[in-house]
C-alpha cells in the first residue's frame, strides 16, 4: 500500500511517450502524496485517480464522524472529504474533486486534454460505515 504513486512516476519516466493513469486509495496515496511534487518537479505529467472512502476499508461519513467521540473512532477513519485534490493544484498541477459519475465523467474528459500536466482527480465514493468486510 502506497507504492502506485513511485510506481507511476518510474513508469513514466521509462514511457515517457506514454499516458499513465494510476489508481490508488486515500490511505494509499496518504503514504505517498507528495509524490505529486516530485512528478510536477520532473515534468512527468500523469492523471492520479484518488477512490476515496473516508477510511481504510471503511471510513465514515462526515455526520457519523462528527457524532462520534475521538476516543471511540474506529483506527480506519480517516477525516472525511480531504481535499487530496488541492495538492496538485498547490504544486502546479491540476485537482478536480467530484462527487457524481457525471463529474468524474467531466474530469476525465478534461483531465485527458492535459498531456503537459499532472492532474489529480479525487473522487468521494461511499464510506461504508462500520460494517463488516
Amino acid at each position: 500500500m502506497g507504492v502506485g504513486l513511485g510506481f507511476a512516476i518510474a513508469a513514466k519516466v521509462y514511457y515517457p511517450t506514454k499516458r499513465v493513469v494510476a489508481i490508488v486509495g486515500d490511505s494509499a496515496f496518504g503514504f505517498s502524496a507528495m509524490e505529486i511534487e516530485t512528478a510536477v518537479r520532473a515534468n512527468l505529467p500523469m492523471i492520479i485517480i484518488i477512490i476515496n472512502n473516508n477510511g481504510i476499508y471503511h471510513g465514515l461519513d462526515i455526520e457519523t464522524y462528527n457524532a462520534t467521540s475521538l476516543n471511540v473512532l474506529p483506527s480506519t477513519a480517516l477525516l472525511p472529504d480531504v481535499r487530496y485534490d488541492l495538492i496538485a493544484d498547490a504544486t502546479g498541477g491540476k485537482g478536480y474533486f467530484v462527487r457524481t459519475p457525471q463529474e468524474l465523467d467531466n474530469a476525465m474528459k478534461e483531465a485527458l486534454k492535459y498531456d503537459e500536466k499532472v492532474i489529480v482527480i479525487n473522487v468521494m465514493i461511499q464510506p461504508g460505515g462500520r460494517k463488516k468486510l
